[in-house]
């Protein structure tokens, strides 16, 4: 029988695995994904163990096993050890399920035998939302179909080994929304496809409702000859300690045992029992984003911390119920908020009440408030900037022949305007355009510093926001690319919209990932989790006091109350002193 040592060796080398899982296969059913739009072309076998004297008619929570001719095939009774584990009501009666990664075997034979697609390293080694997005979309519904699963993502669990554990983690760090506890054994967070770059990230984001636990041996990918790592890609027992440690610095419920082992599951196995034990501990108890406990300790340094802009106690409220807005928020001094639907109509809200002002006017491509509180709308069929009257109807043309992409409001009245085909413009108090010098592909947003001395630009097509100086003649001068943003590694461009600055010259933007926020100086800090999986399209600190931050995510409004405030358009202040 093959050792579930060789078992991995075998399939970390590309060898096969043949025949079906050997152990308690009595107990389980197999079943086939044919290929969906995922994985063009790539069918995927998975197998399910139902818990012990279950009738079919309660809902159960349900843990997947990634790599499952690995868990199947070492000659361990899984099903059997959980089965135990269920039955001494030391984890809920569950559904357990084994998923193998996909092989492409649809290559047509030119006269040669050719080469499957082996997709383990592609699904399991991203980082991206593809592999998570699958189980959600692809696994699950299949599975509901066979089953009465529980669709709350603290009744979903996900085991991985190896790259599998990767893959584990990034499907529920990626989709909160669908899965809250993980188990990683001996996790590959090394430079393969940027799983190197998930500690870092961790450190950086606002947790998310998820317990995770680690396993590593010290002898991992280790050699005495080579003391740092025999293999390209890194150091496997060090990068797990780094995400454990950046894990419990982002305030996550988390835990990390260490063995002497190499890259097998020997460890693994011994421990199973007591790792789904504190998996599933206290169930059904939710799992919470919470703040780490370091947060009021004296010495904390919390300097571009997340909590020290929000709160984990105040999360994302949706302002309004519509799910077509398009554009928006910006805010007014008196706390109004204005956004628009894809229509064109434009809407306020203030202090939770939301009315419909004017008419619509057709697709809207930017708003913008000026520091009178008159509303500017920039029209995208007639490629005009119109002002509004209190009413909502159109006061006066403000600018013609221009389509705009994001509006900034200098204090005497001039506005910056971005497009996404042509250079930044200039429009002053008296009338005059002027085209600023400064022009960036896809540029999809503008702000100004709080003492309006720099212009700050975002584009769709860069994770680089520029920096310009504003001349005395209102062009921009001397840009740099100066805060450099995380991007979705499966983004074909940045998508980075909105920038927006608060009363310490820290920096926000929408982005895929959700809202970054980067300090003066430009250094890249927290990273705020989007109210939904689409990320955030757009960002304002508006409402009352300019005490919250608003954003678009998934054509829907929310907000949430932040400890920092932003700044009127009618407003200049001095920031302070940017750290070194």
């Amino acid at each position: 029988m093959m050792s579930h040592r060789v078992a991995l060796t075998a399939l970390i080398l590309g060898t096969s695995l043949a025949g079906a899982p050997a152990a308690h296969a009595q107990s389980l059913r197999d079943y086939t994904l044919p290929p969906g739009p995922f994985y063009p072309g790539t069918s995927h076998t998975y197998s399910v163990h139902i818990p012990p004297g279950y009738d079919g008619a309660h809902t159960l929570p349900v843990t997947i096993f990634l790599d499952r001719q690995i868990f199947l095939g070492g000659g361990i009774d899984f099903p059997a050890m959980i089965d135990g584990l269920i039955t001494r009501h030391d984890i809920p009666p569950m559904l357990t399920v084994f998923i193998d990664a996909g092989v492409d075997d649809t290559l047509p034979n030119s006269g040669t035998t050719p080469q499957n697609r082996y997709e383990r390293a592609y699904e399991y080694d991203s980082i991206t939302p593809r592999y998570g997005n699958f189980l959600a979309e692809r696994l699950i519904p299949d599975l509901a179909r066979h089953y009465k699963i529980s669709d709350n993502p603290d009744d979903r669990a996900l085991v991985g080994l190896s790259s599998s554990a990767v893959g584990a983690f990034a499907a529920a760090w990626n989709r909160p929304d669908q899965f809250h506890r993980v188990i990683s054994f001996i996790g590959t967070y090394v430079a393969m496809k940027g799983a190197d770059t998930l500690p870092a990230l961790v450190r950086r984001t606002e947790p998310k409702p998820l317990r995770i636990f680690l396993q590593d041996g010290s002898n991992d990918h280790m050699a005495p000859e080579e003391p740092f790592g025999a293999y390209y890609a890194g150091n496997w027992p060090i990068n797990n300690q780094v995400m454990y440690q950046d894990l419990k610095f982002a305030g996550y419920d988390t835990k990390y045992v260490e063995g002497d082992g190499s890259h097998d599951l020997q460890q693994g196995v011994e421990i199973l029992p007591d790792v789904l034990r504190w998996t599933w501990r206290n169930y059904p108890q939710p799992i919470t984003e919470h703040e780490p406990p370091y947060i009021d300790s004296p010495s904390a340094m919390l300097r571009g911390a997340v909590f020290s802009i929000i709160s984990a106690s105040h999360p994302w409220q949706p302002v309004s119920t519509q799910t077509n807005i398009a554009t928006g928020p910006v805010g007014d001094d008196a706390g109004n908020v204005f956004y628009a639907n894809t229509q064109g109509q434009i809407y306020r809200e203030t202090n939770g009440t939301i009315s419909p002002i004017g008419t619509p006017h057709g697709p809207i491509s930017a708003l913008a408030v000026t520091g009178d509180n008159r509303l500017l709308v920039a029209e995208t069929t007639r490629r005009q900037i119109v002002s509004l009257d209190e009413n909502g109807n159109t006061s006066h043309i403000v600018g013609r022949h221009i389509t705009a992409s994001g509006i900034a409001i200098t204090r005497t009245g001039g506005l910056y305007i971005t497009q996404p085909n042509g250079p930044v413009l200039y429009l002053s108090a008296n009338g005059q355009t002027i085209s600023t010098n400064a022009s960036l592909p896809g540029a999809s947003g503008i702000t100004l510093t709080p003492d309006q001395a720099m212009a700050i630009v975002s584009s769709r097509q860069s994770r680089f926001a520029w920096s310009y100086q504003i001349a005395p003649d209102g062009t921009l001068t001397h840009g740099e690319p100066y805060y450099r943003l995380d991007t979705p590694d499966d983004a074909d461009s940045s998508q980075i919209a909105t920038p927006a600055v608060d009363r310490n010259g820290q920096v926000y933007f929408a982005t895929p990932l959700g809202i970054e926020i980067c300090e003066q100086n430009g250094r890249a800090a927290p990273i705020l989790n989007a109210p939904t999986p689409d990320g955030a399209q757009s960002i304002a600190l508006a409402g009352p006091n300019r005490a919250f931050l608003y954003t678009l995510s998934h054509h829907t409004l929310y907000r949430r109350p932040i400890k920092t405030r932003g700044i009127g358009p009618g407003e200049t202040i001095t920031p302070p002193v940017p750290p070194l």
